[in-house]
């Protein structure tokens, strides 16, 4: 139902051409048909978990294997929860809405976001804890101000990129094409570093959007994936390009996808 629902709302351009008066009229500043894509991604997250949370004895086999100290965390938070009334609308629709990740994300799989919610204690019963002290271990203070400055720094990195470089400006206007006819040439170094720089551009342009998004989710307590994990040159194969960009969602395709369908 998710899946139709989309290409419903894909095909008539978010209901527009069913009612172009009403759905223009209340359409608001931000297309809301764009960020449907993440919400069903999450709503397909929920409905996973909560099946998975009726025969637990398989969740081992659903969750990838940790590479890391907090990929280890991560795994543990998306096992089953330990309740099951924390499966419903309220709590279905907190995560699929939840503001700092609605319009871009990452995505964060429905058992780690009530799981960093809730708190660890909570499961045991104990009582709630103010947000400061409820962080997860792999967003400590420390470690969200180090976050803040390296979003920032990327913010300066690419208002650099943007006044001094123009390539990405080049590679949109088409400028090579526009001016052949007035005898302006490339050569194919010339091809070349165009492509590079404006992928660079591009690299940049969506870790500046994800991390400060992800900065609003980490001061609020919650840790969502890292969707750039490293910076593009330093993946040396396509697989190592598509695992490091967008990665929570190769996160999400692999664990409420792959692995299901076999």
């Amino acid at each position: 139902s998710n899946v139709v629902l989309l290409l419903i709302i894909r095909i008539t351009d978010g209901f527009l051409s069913m009612s172009p008066g009403f759905f223009a009229e209340y359409r608001g500043v931000f297309r809301w048909e764009i960020c449907y894509n993440l919400t069903m991604l999450r709503m397909i997250s929920y409905s996973m978990d909560m099946l998975w949370s009726e025969d637990d004895e398989d969740a081992g086999a659903r969750n990838m294997g940790a590479n890391s100290c907090e990929d280890a965390r991560r795994i543990r938070r998306q096992k089953s929860l330990a309740s099951k009334d924390l499966y419903g609308y309220l709590p279905c629709m907190a995560h699929a809405l939840y503001p700092p990740l609605y319009i871009a994300g990452p995505i964060i799989c429905y058992n780690d976001f009530v799981w960093q919610v809730v708190g660890a204690e909570e499961h045991k019963g104990a009582s709630q804890h103010p947000w400061w002290a409820r962080l997860s271990e792999s967003a400590s203070i420390r470690r969200i101000l180090v976050y803040l400055g390296r979003c920032l720094l990327d913010i300066l990195c690419i208002e650099v990129l943007t006044h001094f470089m123009y390539f990405n400006s080049i590679a949109v206007h088409k400028i090579g094409l526009k001016y052949k006819p007035h005898g302006l040439e490339y050569n194919a170094l010339q091809v070349a570093m165009t492509g590079w720089w404006t992928l660079s551009f591009m690299w940049l342009k969506f870790t500046v959007i994800w991390r400060f998004f992800r900065s609003a989710a980490l001061i609020e307590g919650i840790d969502p994936p890292e969707n750039m994990k490293k910076c593009f040159a330093m993946n040396y194969d396509v697989q190592g390009f598509w695992k490091n960009w967008h990665a929570s969602f190769n996160q999400w395709l692999l664990r409420d996808m792959y692995i299901p369908f076999g």
